[in-house]
Formats: C-alpha cells, structure tokens, sequence
C-alpha cells in the first residue's frame, strides 16, 4: 500500500490544533477584550439615546455574559461568546462580497447570522424579554453585534467556502508541482523532488498586504501549505470557510499554525502594541452619529416588525463587509478607523431595534350603553421626527366594531413635544375580561423599528340590563341586616409596612434614622445586597393608591434606579352584589372579610404589563346578626407598604 508520508507528518505536526473560531477583533479575556470594548461602549452611546428605556432592551451585565472566551485547560476555547467552541461555525464570522451569491451563504453567512440573531433581539425587546428560549435578547445582542463587527475586519471578508476550497484542491492537485525550496513551510521532511502548487485568485486572498508578520511569503503565491493544512486537519462541520491567512503560520512552533498566522497577530495587536487599552483609548466613542447605510424596513401592520427589520439588518451587514472590502488596505493600515467605524455600525444596528413611538391606551364606558370608548395615543421620545403615524387595534374576548387600523396623525414631533391619537368602539362581554392590543407604526429618518405596540386589560362595569322591577323580598328574619337597607361605607386609609419595618444600619458611620411602625415619606434603610455590597432604599413618596422608591447601590451608581408601583383605590362607598376591579401596576391587592388574614387574592400584576386587571370582585352582604353596624370587609394593597381600605356597614 502507497503510503502518503506528506499527509502523515503534516497530521503529526498538527495534532494540538485546539478547534476554536476565527478571532475578528480578538474576544480572549482578558489579554484582548476588542469585541468586549465594542459592545460596552455601543451600550453606553445606546442608554444616551433619547429613544432607549431600560425595559426596552436587554442589561448590558447578560450582553456581556454571551461575550467573550476564556482558554480552557486544553488550550480550547470556553464560554458563551460566538467565538467559543461549538457556539458558531467558521463561515458565521465571514462574508466575502466578491463571490457571487446563488443562494445565501455562498459568500459567508456573517449577514445571515445577523439577521438570525437580530430577529431574536427584536422580538424578546417587544415582549419583555419573556422568551423561553436559550435564543433570547441577551443573546440576541450580543451575537448580531459580533458577527457584524467581524465584517469590518479587514481579514473577514476574504476566502471561500470549503466545498469551493475542495474544488480548487482537485482541480489543481494534479499536475501543478513547484520546487522544494519551500517545502519546508509545509513542515514536512522532503519526500517528494517536487511540491504542489496551488494559486488562489486575488477574489479570495484579498489585497497582498495582509501577508503581515510573514516575510516568507514574499511574493510566494502558492497556497498549498495553506489549503493543505485546512482539509487534512480540520472538521468540515465546524471548519467551513477556508481563509487563507488563517493558516500561514510557521509550523515549527508545536504545530499551531494558526497562532502565528497573519489574521491572528494583526487581530490580537492591530497597532503592533502590546496592550489593546491603548488602541481603544485611541478609538474612543466610535465615529459619531449613524451609519447612513443603514436603512430602515417599511413600516406595516402586514408582517412581523422582526422579520423585516432583521432583512435590513442583513442588508447592512453586506453593505459593510463590502465598505471594508473596498477598503482592505486603509483599514489594514489604519485599525483604529476601522475600529471607529465599527462601533458606529453596531450603535446603528442595536439603535434599529427599538423605537422612539410610545403607545398608550385609555378606556371608558361609551355613555349609557354596554360599549367602551376606547383611545389611543402616541408620543415621540426619539430625537427625529415621525411621519404616518397609524395605529391598528386588536382584541381578545371582546369586539372592535369599527375599522381596526386608523392613521393616528401626519406626523408627530421629536421629544414627546406633541401627541397625536385615534379612537375605536369596543364591545366587551358582561363579567369578562377583556384584553386590547394596541399597534403603532411610523416612519423615522433615523434608525428606528418604527413599531411598538401596548396592551391593557379591562372587566366592562356591571350593567344591569333594563327590566320590570320586581316586588321586594319580604324579610325571612326580622333581624336580618340586610332587610333593612344601606350601604358600605370606607373608613380612613391606614399605611402600614407589608412586613415589620426595615431595621436600621451603621453605614460608613452615619447611623439612619431607626423606622417607626407607621411609614412616612423620606424613610431609608439599608440592607447588604451579597458580595459586600450595600444598598440604600429610600421610600420617596407615599399617598393613596400610589408608591415611589429609590435604590442606591453603593460603588455602582450605573445600579440606582426608581420604581414606582400603583393601584386604583375602591370607591368610598359599595353596595351588596356591586362588581369591584382594581387595577395595578406592580402592586398586588387581596379583598378580605372580618379579618384581613382571611383574604382572598384579588389582583396581582408584575414585570413590565402597562396594567393587569383579573375577575372583578363581587361585594358580599352583611352577614345576618343582631348588629349590622358591626359587619367588615375590605380590601389591602400595596408593594412595600401595606394601604388598608377598611369598610363597614352603614343601614338606612
């Protein structure tokens, strides 16, 4: 048997080549966090954005947690980012524009894998981030920022895929042979008088100069050590997309090629300095404003905001693969440029994920019949101007009666300085709820999803259909509370703490006021937040059917926050049989009798619903006794504080 001694050594040599993706903008923590800098800063120039609101878009910390490898004990790759091992294939992180695409991929599937991941973006951002798939919005962020960002490197936008790379392997195995004067590249014992020859055409080398750090090369243009290492060594599944660069290291050193190669050492130090800080420091911010090749899908109610907003995304992503073709050797010679650029492009593409429209919805009955009038309005909070401002109502259990899409207003100011708004017909069901879906669209000059959309919920008021009274019940016991009439009379509200009050803390050596059991606005406490860290909760306002807090964490000013929680309070006076709803946001409401242990879940809303509101509450009668003044009920709300609307009964 003919035994092929080339191959055999060149497999030898190799045998430690660890299975780890291409590093465009090298991601390897901590020695070259380029791809790390890139998306914290981009979140920065986000959160300054007029448009963003913090339940709009994913925290930076779960960004940052799909970012990023570390090398494991092997010398592979772990972590979650798109370059670890198995996370990505090779042709993820490429896109050449100088192949002709017959069907996607061909040319790299960098823009496809943008695309895919910034659908995900959008979709999880319009629902809360209540996705149950290991796909979600952290994830979302920070892969279709990765693989955009690869296409701005000057050596991703090069090669072939590997069943082309097989192709040119075959045509040109046979018959074409050079001398062996640089055999020894190849790593392997002379075996042979002659060596194959193997050309690639400047369509998948790209421009000469990134030839960097490989002197040897020259004008060299046989790429058969470089073709060869690819298809003996590496698994098709994972490895497929040839780059030529990636494998001209010199072989001598353990066998990793690839550590030695041009595209690694220009990645790992673009500008030929050790520490990448000061290459980022020299970057900055990025380029200022938007990317103008970023162009915005048309706004329609006809398909899925994800699925044409993630097609420009695509579109955008060949715009600048072919940006950085155009100009290989200017950003090879110029890193920080291409890194300013980049930053720019991924500003544009997270910038296009959210939108500056703000829905709201409002409801009331429509005069004496059992239909809602039900309004919604906009308002602009991006830094641009919308224009065609429509809207297009839905509902669940209940019916629109009119025309479902209305436009909403010509246009509508930048800066929440204006409103516009539409009115619909609703007809719900007696004692049902009904949930309303309120979508708006309009277009922006500026990157914009140009849709957001609100829903709300609602239990129509009890309405006693129109009839014949009927006699009244004769009593069946003299001393029934009931037969004598009256009503339910609300008493004064009383704010308590849910729960004993927050005990008092020495911090730093200012001792905080110690908490009565009664609150009072201004109270603050603290409480060790795990780690060492310490946070300052402050009640800011408190007053009926409404909470404000405020959070400092110590040595983290970018964790403060305000949440605000509310309720709508119940009338001050009830009748028997009379259907109560409350509604919440963020806070929770239980309806009780006798004793307020002995209560009953009436409402609970949580996360980021605009409103919840659930089956309505049926108020009871007095209970049959020789004092009716003496029957209770009520009903407790609240978050942190504890508000009781205690009731009593009053006859007539």
């Amino acid at each position: 048997m003919r035994i092929n001694w080339q191959r055999l050594v060149v497999v030898t040599l190799l045998a430690l080549l660890p299975a780890a993706v291409a590093f465009p903008w090298a991601s390897v923590y901590p020695a070259e966090p380029t791809h790390q800098y890139i998306i914290d800063t981009v979140w920065n120039r986000l959160q300054a954005d007029p448009a963003f609101a913090a339940n709009q878009f994913p925290n930076i910390y779960a960004i940052k947690d799909h970012e990023g490898v570390e090398f494991g004990l092997q010398g592979e790759l772990t972590g979650k980012g798109a370059d670890a091992h198995g996370m990505s294939t090779y042709s993820e992180h490429y896109y050449n524009p100088e192949i002709k695409e017959v069907k996607k991929g061909d040319a790299g599937r960098a823009p496809t894998s943008v695309e895919r991941y910034y659908s995900v973006l959008i979709r999880d951002n319009l629902l809360n981030f209540n996705s149950k798939s290991a796909e979600a919005g952290p994830k979302g962020a920070a892969y279709s920022a990765h693989f955009l960002a690869d296409v701005c490197v000057p050596y991703h936008v090069n090669g072939t895929t590997r069943a082309n790379a097989e192709k040119i392997w075959k045509d040109q195995h046979a018959g074409n042979y050079i001398t062996p004067d640089v055999i020894n590249r190849v790593g392997v014992t002379a075996m042979h008088p002659l060596v194959p020859l193997i050309t690639l055409p400047e369509t998948i080398t790209g421009s000469q100069v990134l030839s960097y750090l490989t002197p040897i090369k020259g004008e060299d243009r046989n790429f058969y050590p470089e073709l060869s290492r690819f298809l003996v060594l590496t698994e098709p599944k994972e490895f497929d997309w040839f780059d030529p660069w990636y494998y001209n290291g010199d072989t001598n050193i353990g066998g990793l090629y690839y550590v030695q190669s041009s595209h690694i050492f220009w990645e790992g130090r673009p500008t030929g300095e050790l520490s990448a800080s000061a290459f980022h420091q020299r970057t900055g911010q990025g380029l200022p404003g938007y990317d103008t090749d970023w162009k915005n899908a048309t706004p329609t109610f006809e398909k899925s905001p994800w699925g044409s907003q993630s097609e420009q995304a695509r579109q955008f992503a060949i715009a600048k693969a072919t940006e950085t073709r155009n100009r290989q050797s200017e950003f090879f010679q110029d890193p920080t440029l291409a890194l300013g650029r980049t930053i720019r492009a991924v500003y544009t593409l997270w910038r296009g994920s959210i939108s500056g429209l703000r829905p709201v919805i409002e409801f009331q009955p429509d005069g004496a019949t059992t239909a809602y009038r039900v309004t919604g309005k906009v308002s602009n909070e991006a830094s641009a101007a919308a224009t065609g401002v429509r809207g297009q109502l839905s509902a669940t259990d209940c019916t629109v009666t009119d025309a479902k899409e209305k436009l909403m207003g010509a246009s509508l100011a930048a800066g929440k300085k204006q409103e516009v708004s539409a009115v619909w017909r609703v007809q719900p069901k007696a004692d049902t709820t009904c949930k309303l879906r309120l979508e708006v669209v309009g277009a922006y000059s500026i990157p914009d999803l140009q849709y957001a959309l609100v829903e709300r919920t609602f239990v129509p008021e009890h309405v006693e259909p129109v009839s014949k009274p009927k006699p009244p019940e004769q009593p069946t016991s003299p001393s029934s509370a009931t037969s004598a009439g009256g009503h339910w009379q609300r008493g004064a509200v009383i704010a308590k703490w849910a729960n004993s009050p927050p005990t008092s803390h020495e911090d730093g050596g200012k001792r905080l006021r110690q908490l009565g059991s009664m609150p009072h606005a201004g109270d603050s406490w603290v409480w060790e937040g795990g780690g060492g860290t310490w946070i300052t909760h402050t009640l800011e306002t408190i007053s009926g059917g409404h909470e404000v807090h405020s959070t400092a964490v110590a040595g983290h000013p970018d964790m403060n926050g305000r949440s605000e929680v509310s309720w709508t309070e119940p009338p001050v006076e009830l009748s028997p049989g009379q259907m109560v709803v409350i509604k919440t946001q963020g806070a929770s409401c239980y309806a009780y009798t006798r004793e307020e242990n002995n209560n009953e879940h009436l409402v609970y809303a949580t996360g980021n619903q605009q409103n919840g509101t659930y089956a309505p509450y049926k108020v009871p009668a007095p209970a049959v006794s020789s004092d009716a003044s003496k029957a209770v009920f009520g009903f407790f709300c609240g978050a942190t504080l504890r508000y009781t609307y205690a009731y009593h009964w009053v006859g007539r």
